[in-house]
């Protein structure tokens, strides 16, 4: 199967949602590289120059993911808005590993978050490292915290993420191996019985890793309060530290803290089942007042229905008259436009007439023009007659005179007789 880039090779996301998003390249060493159920082997091709690490972002920010930075499997984000909310990068999304929401999360925990694609690998931090990453279980046993046993979260000054893990079963102190009776060859008669504990040890050790390779969440379904093997275990708990050695009592010592352990998820599962109970009856509820609110809104879904149908009624009765109304007002608007058209017609030839006045007045003003000018012409001559006939009289005297006056007046009868008059 060929290998897919590499995605922590580039350079590190930026998000344009949260510009102060911090972003640091983690790793962690993994020889073997041993991937979970359902995946054949680790899909990408390791960092240049280092075969042996695993890389994961390690992401600082207010609020949940952006939407813009969409991570890579193992990828690892933390809330900094109180309460700390922590993401882990599956195969698909991000997925919130402690959800604030939850009923008794600062009590109950959370079961550690698994790498997606490596297995045996737990998100946790470690005394020495004090370094969020992805740790065996043996690591953070050694820390104090066991991927069997819940854990949650508890503020503190931390330079990474201002927290720490802590695990919420409370460690019940155990006798130390110095405070054993030392065991003694048992003797039964003349005939004294050894025993190898090596042997012991390697039965003792097959048994735990069977019971390591059965499900976290199932492991301890077995072991109640009322088996019959944890009372014998119990009863005889005091012959056998005298009796047998110190692997022996190891593996007692364990027993009883599995014993511990599930009593302790006896209780978390009780208190979650009351929880669960509790959440029912709450739904329940809400269910209920859901009906009751489904009837009150079909009873105002009938009101309203008769109300629309009433509107639609008064709707339709006023769209038929403003429709007739309508009607009435085009053929009024038909009428008026007919008459427009007959007095726009009128208008026509009255503008024509017009037009034939106004070019008569003009030939009349042209002609009395003219016969103005004939009138002025001829006061000109009788003016010049007149003149002619005071300077005759004062000449000839009135003999003469009153002889021209006959010529004069006959002369101008014979003049007015010459001008045509139209």
């Amino acid at each position: 199967m060929a290998l897919l880039p590499c995605p922590w090779a580039g350079s590190e996301p930026r998000s344009t949602e949260q510009p102060n998003l911090s972003v640091k390249l983690r790793t962690f060493t993994c020889f073997l590289k041993r991937c979970v159920k359902g995946i054949e082997a680790y899909p990408y091709e390791p960092l240049p120059g280092k075969p042996d690490q695993i890389p994961y972002y390690e992401m600082l920010g207010l609020g949940p993911p952006p939407k813009d930075v969409p991570g890579n499997p193992g990828d690892i984000y933390i809330d900094q808005v109180s309460p700390i909310v922590l993401y882990v990068r599956n195969r698909n999304q991000w997925e919130k590993w402690n959800d604030p929401l939850v009923a008794d999360n600062e009590i109950d925990g959370f079961f550690p978050a698994s790498h997606p694609l490596i297995a045996n690998r737990y998100l946790g931090k470690t005394s020495s490292s004090r370094r969020l990453s992805w740790y065996m279980g043996s690591s953070l046993w050694a820390a104090g915290l066991s991927v069997r046993r819940p854990i949650r979260l508890v503020a503190c000054n931390d330079s990474v993420g201002g927290f720490r893990f802590e695990s919420t079963v409370s460690k019940e102190p155990h006798k130390t191996p110095s405070t054993l009776v030392p065991s003694q060859p048992r003797s039964t008669g003349s005939i004294s019985i050894s025993r190898s504990p090596y042997k012991k040890r390697k039965i003792e050790e097959v048994d735990l890793m069977k019971e390591s390779s059965v499900d976290p969440n199932a492991q301890y379904d077995h072991l109640t309060e009322e088996s019959p093997d944890v009372i014998l275990l119990k009863e005889s708990s005091n012959d056998s530290l005298h009796s047998s050695d110190a692997s022996i009592v190891a593996s007692a010592k364990d027993l009883l803290a599995y014993v511990s352990c599930a009593e302790e998820k006896q209780r978390l599962l009780s208190k979650r089942e009351k929880a669960a109970i509790d959440k029912l009856t709450r739904v329940q509820k809400d269910l209920e007042r859901e009906r009751r609110q489904r009837k009150t809104l079909e009873a105002q879904k009938c009101i309203h229905k008769d109300t629309y149908q009433n509107h639609e009624a008064e709707l339709v009765a006023q769209t038929t008259y403003l429709t007739k109304k309508l009607q009435q007002q085009k053929k009024a608007y038909a009428s008026v436009e007919a008459r427009l058209r007959k007095q726009d017609q009128q208008f026509t030839n009255l503008k024509s007439q017009v037009g034939k006045i106004v070019m008569e007045k003009s030939d009349a003003e042209a002609k009395l023009k003219e016969l103005t000018e004939k009138c002025l012409a001829q006061d000109k001559q009788l003016i010049a007659l007149r003149t002619l006939r005071v300077k005759m009289d004062s000449l000839l005297g009135e003999n003469v005179s009153n002889n021209c006056r006959c010529d004069v007046q006959e002369s101008q009868e014979d003049m007015r007789n010459a001008i045509p008059l139209n």
